[in-house]
């Protein structure tokens, strides 16, 4: 259903504020795998719901919208599979660069999760791109959600095995609430036809779309790489710098653990707000300018 813009608004802050509040239960090694897990979605899928929805909303023509759909589909899924191999095959490298070895079991775990948040961002784009703010609002607390329980039951079945394998269930809970988040949202878009949808040509071509789509999220992915990028450095960095102070690297793991996960979780909170108005401003801004034409 077709959402106004303020409504859009309020329903996205809602469900971020809860996916925050969720997300902010992570510690040391779990938070070591994620600066590399965010600086790849930045790479792979986070700038594209945004291109994805201005070009759904630029579009009235049902074909039209449908060809973009599927064509980003293709296009993410095989980018999010690139992503998700490479992180796999380099999860030793990684590890050992951040300062604790412990963090290639997890990297490995966490490495299906591209692919699933690549396809879920291509969705998410399209509902976007109707102003439709719910599916991405509530695919946010299910990913949070699941992602705490199935990490909490994971971790306590695997922890008598060692500390590596109880991050291990922790961040291999990610992974499957990645595949529950993916299993709602294509649902959710299978069950969402609009009634007015009638048969009709499609006037774009493939190679037209991904143009587009790449013509427009590059630049969102320079705008929204430099944090990412900058937790990654730090989290080379500081694991390394604590241990070579003196502490144990159990230790300098957990302090970078308590920064990283808690203290930032809570300091970004504002940012949330501002980050669900740019969500709806891309489709309400195209709406109305054809609207106006």
């Amino acid at each position: 259903k077709k959402q106004t813009f303020f409504k859009g608004i309020a329903v996205l802050v809602f469900g971020s504020l809860i996916a925050k509040a969720l997300g902010a239960f992570k510690t040391g090694v779990y938070q070591l795998v994620f600066p590399v897990f965010s600086l790849i979605l930045v790479l792979s899928s986070t700038a594209f719901p945004t291109a994805i929805s201005k070009l759904i909303a630029e579009e009235k023509n049902f074909a039209n919208q449908k060809l973009i759909l599927k064509t980003s589909l293709t296009t993410l899924s095989l980018i999010g599979l690139f992503f998700g191999v490479l992180l796999f095959s380099l999860s030793g490298v990684i590890a050992n660069i951040q300062g604790n070895a412990m963090a290639t079991l997890p990297y490995m775990a966490i490495a299906p999760s591209v692919l699933f948040v690549s396809v879920i961002s291509v969705f998410r784009g399209y509902f976007q791109g109707k102003m439709n703010m719910t599916p991405t609002s509530v695919s946010n607390i299910f990913e949070q959600f699941f992602k705490l329980i199935f990490g909490l039951c994971l971790a306590f079945l695997f922890v008598p095995q060692g500390l590596e394998y109880g991050v291990l269930g922790a961040v291999l809970g990610v992974t499957l609430s990645e595949v529950v988040t993916l299993i709602y949202i294509t649902a959710t878009y299978f069950m969402a036809k609009e009634k007015n949808e009638i048969n009709t040509k499609s006037t774009l071509i493939k190679k037209e779309v991904i143009q587009k789509l790449f013509k427009t999220s590059i630049p969102i992915v320079f705008a929204n790489i430099i944090i990412p990028l900058s937790i990654l450095l730090d989290s080379m960095l500081v694991v390394n710098l604590l241990t070579s102070s003196g502490f144990e690297n159990s230790q300098s793991t957990i302090l970078w653990g308590i920064e990283s996960g808690v203290v930032m979780s809570v300091i970004n909170l504002p940012v949330v707000l501002t980050l669900q108005i740019a969500t709806c401003i891309v489709p309400s801004l195209v709406l109305n300018l054809e609207g106006s034409k």
